[in-house]
């Protein structure tokens, strides 16, 4: 079954992404590979696809903060003069496209330009991008709704633990700041699905016993602990792994209402014991069947819960940009018969190692 967003993806001179043509994605896709291989490059590209489908002023804002145009250019403007997309989606089962060519400009931001480009075609269901860049609605409100996120940062200054307005529930940020938000929705409008949230993390959270549901214009994250189920405790009482898998939780057990068409997610797997990497592969399983997953991960543990065709390996080449390869269940075959993923990624025979 596939009810995948995004179809196939064209990117030209992205960060270390010097040509990506019409790469399939389908419903799960897990990107493997060492550290400065490029699989963050291809994940951030979705935050900046979503600052390019809001216009220029957005999009220009976005690239002064993170360091101008340079940071994005493959190699910088000596070596690359434009950013080009081209994405292929689909919208309650239609084909739609959607692209975009960006020159850079003297003050270090971006030119929208879809003149003399084959990355941005002319055809029924493509959106059309005028000289601001606006884009059709129908076009740009689908785009929104791929949503990356980072929820590693669980310090002590953790935007998790921090309050937030109760009514900050339309969807789950990117780094969970307004998780207690959510939560506190989904108790209120979807009970059912606030009971499987908590029962989940109480599989893998031992002490974890009920989340406090609070009344307050603004609230955070407190909880329950099952050995003293009257005193609330802050997020400050749980371990870094434990309060990532709550929001990881919330996220993957929302209504389908309040879930993003794509949900990519960085290294989910960090700090989590390998009973809870079991339960939450086995979360995004089962939400595959529905939504399109994009994840980047450095365990090997993590991967052994999917499949060959599940799984991307980004390589570096000689000239310093990224290769992407899927795996092939068939190609496999035989290696899979006595060996695991994370045993073939060990010994090199896939690729995507130092």
């Amino acid at each position: 079954m596939s009810n995948k967003f995004i179809d196939k993806l064209t990117l030209q001179n992205f960060k270390s992404i010097k040509q990506l043509i019409d790469f399939p994605l389908n419903n799960i896709n897990i990107l493997i590979g060492a550290n400065g291989a490029g699989k963050s490059n291809f994940t951030k590209f979705f935050t900046f696809l979503a600052a390019a489908a809001d216009g220029g002023d957005r999009l220009n804002r976005y690239v002064i903060e993170k360091g101008g145009v340079d940071a994005f250019l493959t190699f910088g403007q000596k070596y690359s003069q434009l950013v080009g997309c081209n994405i292929k989606f689909n919208v309650e089962k239609k084909p739609y496209e959607y692209g975009f060519m960006l020159t850079p400009t003297l003050q270090k931001t971006f030119r929208i330009d879809v003149s003399g480009t084959d990355l941005h075609k002319n055809i029924q269901g493509t959106s059309q991008t005028n000289i601001d860049g606006e884009i059709d609605k129908h076009i740009r409100e689908p785009l929104k709704k791929i949503q990356v996120f980072h929820l590693n940062d669980t310090g002590d200054t953790s935007p998790i633990k921090k309050q937030v307005a109760m009514n900050d529930n339309l969807f789950l940020r990117a780094d969970g700041e307004n998780i207690m938000g959510m939560i506190r929705h989904i108790y209120d409008k979807y009970p059912q699905h606030y009971k499987l949230i908590v029962s989940t993390i109480k599989l893998v959270v031992a002490d974890f016993h009920d989340f406090v549901i609070r009344d307050d214009a603004y609230v955070q994250l407190e909880w329950y602990s099952i050995h003293n189920p009257d005193t609330p405790l802050l997020g400050h009482f749980l371990s870094d792994g434990s309060l990532r898998f709550i929001c990881l939780a919330t996220l993957l057990l929302m209504p389908d209402g309040l879930l993003p068409n794509t949900i990519i997610i960085d290294e989910p797997e960090l700090g989590l014991h390998p009973h809870a990497l079991l339960i939450l592969s086995d979360l995004i399983n089962r939400l595959s069947l529905k939504r399109q997953f994009i994840i980047s991960t450095q365990s090997t543990e993590f991967i052994d819960f999917f499949a060959a065709r599940d799984i991307i390996v980004v390589d570096k080449n000689k000239d310093g940009t990224s290769n992407f390869k899927r795996l092939s269940d068939e190609e496999l075959g035989n290696w899979l018969k006595d060996y695991s993923l994370s045993d073939i990624w060990g010994m090199n025979i896939i690729g995507g190692r130092p």
